[in-house]
């Protein structure tokens, strides 16, 4: 019985290769790329803002503003890909490329080392946390 479940298991999971590796899945193989390309093509928009509304939920344990301002939700920033084309945004004039920091809040907690090198453009996501009324 147990050679029956383990062959249909296998089975599944050659069907499964072989639709992927044919392109017979569609989306799906873009999709599971897109997720090993992140880090370097930029991310996608709506994980990023799920990253952000997690942040957020966490700044609910922290107890002062500092801890606050100091919080991934004020600090941390995506390079996001906006039009699928496999790159972070950039300014289109910069010479060497110039990239979009996209940014939780509208007001971000940057230090001064990223603020002091200026090789990017700020840009926010938009989002509002309660817990934390001001990262700056």
């Amino acid at each position: 019985m147990s050679t029956i479940v383990i062959a249909i298991i296998v089975l599944v999971v050659l069907v499964l290769l072989i639709l992927f590796f044919t392109g017979g899945t569609g989306k799906i193989g873009e999709k599971i790329a897109a997720v090993f390309q992140g880090s370097t093509g930029g991310d996608d928009m709506a994980s990023s803002i799920q990253f952000c509304k997690g942040y957020c939920e966490k700044a609910k344990l922290l107890t002062s503003d500092e801890e606050k301002s100091n919080s991934p939700f004020c600090q941390k920033s995506f390079l996001i890909d906006t039009d699928g084309d496999g790159e972070a945004q950039f300014v289109q004039a910069s010479n060497p490329k110039k990239y979009y920091k996209y940014f939780c809040t509208s007001n971000p907690n940057t230090n001064a080392k990223d603020e002091a090198k200026k090789n990017y453009d700020t840009r926010s996501l938009n989002l509002n946390c309660p817990e934390i009324p001001d990262c700056g």
